[in-house]
C-alpha cells in the first residue's frame, strides 16, 4: 500500500491539471498514489489525466457527476489506501520536497497532521505566507484550532486543507470524517475544526511548499448568493460544533468574527449587485456576533467603521 493518498478534485481544469500532475511527478517522496475524482467535467481534463495515468500506474481516475467538490473529496477518501492523506486544488502545484519534508516530520513526531506555510500566486508574484507570531512546533488540537482562524497573527496555518497532510486514520476513526456534500464553499472550515477535535498532536513544518493560484479571471469570483450562503452556514456549524463539545469562547471568537468579515462581504456584494433580499437579510448576520467583531477590532477602527456603515 502507498504511504501517501494525493486526492485532486477536477472540474473543467484542462489548461492547469498538467502543472498540478507534473509537480507530483517531480515529487522527491515516491510513495504515493494519485486520486483524481473528475465531477463530469466538459473538456478534456479526463484526456489529460489518461495521457498522465498511460505514463504512471499510480494515477487512478474516479468519475462523479456534478455532484461537487465535497463529494469529490469524499470519493477520493473511500477510495485512498495511504497512511496519510492530502488534498491538491487541480489548479494549483506544490514543491518537490512538500510532502518528503511532511511525512518525515509525521514519522518522527507521530503527530496526526503536519501544517506547512504556502504560496500565494497571483500570476504575477508569488509570495509566501508565513505567521507573524512564532507558532510552536508540536502543539495540540485546540492550539491548532486557535492557529487557523485567528488569522490575525497566524497567515500560514489557516483553515484550508491544501497545506497539510492528514493522517488517514484519524479520519476515519470511529464516525468517518466527511466534507458536507450541501456546502459549495467553507466545507475545508467544518472539515478542520472536526479533524483538530480529534487530533492529539499536530507539527508545524516552517517552510512553504503549496502554490495557491489566484485567477483574477476565475468564475470562483463572480457573485454567487449560493456561495456567500453556504459559507455563512459553514461558520454557523463549525461554532456549533465548538459549543457542542465545550470549546472556549476564547477560541469560537476567531470564527465569529470570520462570520461577521464574510457576511459584511455578502451584504456589499449584494449591493453592488442589486439583490436587494440578501443585502438585507444579512445585515442581520452581522448583528449576529457583533459585539464579538467589534471587541477583537479594537486596533482597526476603519474595520468598525465599515461594518457600521453597512449598517446604515
Amino acid at each position: 500500500m502507498p504511504k501517501l493518498s494525493i486526492i485532486i478534485p477536477m472540474y473543467n481544469a484542462e489548461d492547469y491539471i498538467g502543472k498540478c500532475l507534473d509537480s507530483i511527478r517531480n515529487l522527491t517522496f515516491q510513495d504515493y498514489e494519485v486520486i483524481c475524482v473528475d465531477d463530469g467535467s466538459a473538456d478534456r481534463t479526463l484526456s489529460v489525466c489518461k495521457r498522465y495515468q498511460s505514463q504512471d500506474k499510480r494515477l487512478h481516475i474516479v468519475s462523479s457527476f456534478h455532484s461537487g467538490v465535497s463529494k469529490a473529496r469524499n470519493i477520493g477518501i473511500g477510495e485512498s489506501r495511504g497512511e496519510y492523506i492530502a488534498f491538491i486544488d487541480s489548479d494549483d502545484y506544490i514543491e518537490d520536497s512538500m510532502y518528503e519534508d511532511m511525512i518525515c516530520q509525521l514519522d518522527i513526531t507521530k503527530a496526526d497532521v503536519a501544517v506547512s506555510d504556502f504560496y500565494i500566486d497571483t500570476g504575477m508574484e508569488s509570495r509566501i505566507r508565513k505567521n507573524e507570531r512564532v507558532v510552536l512546533p508540536v502543539f495540540d488540537g485546540k492550539q491548532l484550532l486557535k492557529y487557523a482562524f485567528e488569522r490575525e497573527h497566524y497567515h500560514g496555518i489557516t483553515a484550508w486543507l491544501w497545506n497539510k497532510v492528514f493522517r488517514k486514520s484519524i479520519i476515519i476513526k470511529d464516525e468517518p470524517i466527511q466534507f458536507e456534500e450541501n456546502l459549495e464553499i467553507g466545507e475545508d472550515v467544518v472539515f478542520i475544526v472536526k479533524f483538530a477535535l480529534r487530533t492529539y498532536k499536530a507539527i508545524h513544518v516552517e517552510k512553504a511548499f503549496y502554490h495557491h493560484v489566484n485567477r483574477e479571471n476565475s468564475l470562483s469570483k463572480e457573485y454567487n448568493s449560493k456561495k456567500y450562503n453556504d459559507r455563512l452556514l459553514a461558520y454557523k456549524m463549525a461554532i456549533q460544533i465548538l459549543k457542542e463539545n465545550g470549546i472556549t469562547e476564547e477560541t469560537a471568537i476567531w470564527l465569529k468574527r470570520f462570520y461577521v468579515y464574510h457576511a459584511a462581504n455578502f451584504v456589499e456584494s449584494a449591493k453592488r449587485e442589486g439583490d436587494w433580499y440578501h443585502e438585507h437579510s444579512h445585515k442581520k448576520d452581522i448583528k449576529t456576533y457583533l459585539n464579538e467583531y467589534i471587541r477583537t477590532n479594537q486596533r482597526y477602527p476603519e474595520r468598525i467603521k465599515r461594518i457600521y456603515e453597512l449598517l446604515d
